[in-house]
């Protein structure tokens, strides 16, 4: 069940950003995932450092200031 809850908030947040008109990528293994600010996939370390980490930072402190840990 939490897979399967997981699968749909990344979903939700991939159709949110294409609807913002902010290109990321999702990495999703079980209940675990991320957001990369880029196009991808992302496949390994040089993939992800391509990734626009000021982008990400500003998501993850708005996240936080919003509650979402």
């Amino acid at each position: 069940a939490l897979e399967q809850r997981t699968a749909r908030l990344v979903e939700g947040l991939d159709v949110a950003a294409k609807q913002a008109g902010v290109t990321t990528c999702s990495a999703r293994c079980g209940s675990m995932f991320t957001v990369f600010f880029q196009a991808g996939p992302v496949h390994n370390l040089a993939d992800a450092k391509r990734s626009d980490t000021s982008g990400f930072s500003r998501f993850f402190h708005a996240m936080l200031d919003s509650g979402v840990y």
